[in-house]
């Protein structure tokens, strides 16, 4: 009787030890549990949502410029670097009024301020992020709205979205029939499906948005844009996504899926004082309706040498111990990865890292493999 007993409870330990070691080993490898793409169950899964410090991502300058602000960065496909174009604009925040978008086309180590061109036909238009769509230059940007008469004025300036045609010069208001009440909209991210131009409005709750686009040669004012139906079980998976907002337009991912970088403030404080951000990585499905899959760990970026980190420590003239960065734009290019900084309001950069070194920040342990290849 003895012994069946003693087989008995060694069996219980057992179930109990294969149980935790399968629980410790999905929380460890996530990868393994949610793989990208995965269609038949919506299953989401944010990354260190309570990690003390961000961690370190070391880079190197590309460019550097001051006296402008958010950069944006295009690289046309298949083209040489020579070719790139950047989009800036000439006014911080606070002066968003007068703000300029300008536009330069050239070799990034060797583009100056004087390289980059005013569009007025974009006069208080700005963050803009640039993309192709439909073989032509476009940038998706917000640009003030002052209250009606009998709106209260706000901390934030509200702000509506733009579609900019950069190639032609012309600008549509970025219209949502049910957003009649909506007082501020910003952080959109893009997503280019085949003719189809999708943005992002929020993630959490999850939002997504289709363009209706006519033909270019009849650029309307204003360009509607539709709700896309989410499901239910997507729209409440997308909680992983709380607090995070886009950042720069959706690039293809490890397996099909999409990457794009996303920002969440860390402060509530007012305008004028310093603001604090953190960035991070969200992967999302590949196809409609690009659900949230993940959002990677918080990282923040430090030069790889004594010019990069002078470069990324400009300090806020307003108060010199005020420093931060906000992340416009994120390009695959090569084997590098390129990141356009605004740099505290005041100073544009671009800087850039191995793709190798961007891997541990995507969350899913099988997109290394895709990444590397």
């Amino acid at each position: 009787m003895v012994p069946s007993c003693l087989w008995a409870l060694s069996l219980v330990v057992a179930l109990v030890l294969l149980g935790l070691s399968l629980f410790l080993g999905c929380t460890a490898g996530c990868g393994a549990c949610v793989p990208v793409g995965r269609r038949e169950r919506y299953t989401p899964f944010a990354y260190g949502r309570d990690d003390p410090r961000p961690r370190p991502l070391l880079v190197d300058l590309e460019m550097h410029m001051a006296g402008v602000y958010n950069p944006s960065l295009h690289v046309p496909s298949g083209d040489s670097a020579s070719r790139l174009v950047l989009s800036v604009r000439s006014a911080p925040l606070h002066q968003a009024d007068d703000s300029e978008l300008l536009v330069g086309r050239g070799q990034l180590a060797f583009m100056k301020r004087a390289d980059l061109k005013p569009l007025p036909q974009f006069f208080g238009c700005m963050d803009a992020r640039l993309f192709v769509h439909r073989g032509q230059l476009l940038a998706v940007a917000c640009e003030v709205r002052h209250p009606s008469e009998g709106e209260e004025e706000d901390e934030d300036p509200c702000t509506r979205m733009c579609l900019l045609n950069v190639d032609t010069g012309q600008k549509s208001r970025l219209t949502c029939a049910s957003d009649s009440s909506s007082r501020s909209d910003k952080n959109w991210i893009p997503i280019r499906t085949g003719e189809d131009l999708f943005f992002v409005h929020t993630l959490s709750p999850f939002r997504l948005l289709r363009a209706t686009l006519p033909a270019f040669a009849a650029w309307p004012s204003e360009v509607p844009c539709v709700d896309v139906p989410v499901d239910p079980d997507v729209a409440s998976g997308a909680s992983i996504a709380r607090g995070w907002r886009g950042s720069s337009v959706a690039v293809p991912g490890p397996r099909g899926s999409l990457l794009a970088l996303v920002h969440r403030r860390l402060d509530i404080t007012p305008r004028s004082l310093c603001p604090r951000y953190e960035h991070a990585f969200a992967t999302l499905e590949g196809t409609p309706p690009h659900a949230p899959l993940s959002v990677g760990p918080v990282f923040e970026l430090r030069g790889r040498d004594d010019v990069a980190q002078d470069a990324l420590s400009a300090p806020h003239r307003a108060s010199h111990a005020c420093r931060f960065h906000y992340l416009n734009s994120v390009i695959l290019m090569g084997e590098r990865v390129l990141f356009c900084v605004g740099v505290s309001d005041e100073n544009a950069a671009v800087v850039s890292a191995p793709r190798i070194a961007v891997v541990p920040f995507l969350l899913h342990a099988q997109s290394a493999m895709s990444l590397r290849t």
